[in-house]
């Protein structure tokens, strides 16, 4: 999962923002689910990222839209684990 940094926030505040949201994809998808490990995390300049080990891509891609509607100053994005991956928004 990928999403900008948004503007106007400090780097304590992003840094934060990703850790909520991190927090939230087990507790509310990934576990109750069994649908796959939170395995880390980075804050870049412009872009966080939330790395997953997701079992059925399908039925995580559709479950996890509730990160969309509880941080909504972030736009989230599901990438591949590799290079020019792209980015597959979420709905």
């Amino acid at each position: 999962i990928a999403f900008a940094n948004p503007d106007g926030m400090d780097g304590n505040s992003i840094l934060n923002l990703r850790h909520d949201s991190e927090d939230k994809s087990p507790e509310e998808i990934l576990d109750p689910l069994e649908l796959g490990l939170v395995i880390g995390g980075a804050t870049g300049t412009d872009v966080s990222y939330i790395d997953l080990i997701v079992y059925d891509y399908n039925t995580f891609e559709h479950a996890i839209t509730f990160l969309q509607k509880q941080f909504p100053e972030c736009r989230f994005f599901l990438s591949d684990f590799r290079r020019h991956a792209g980015h597959t928004p979420l709905l």
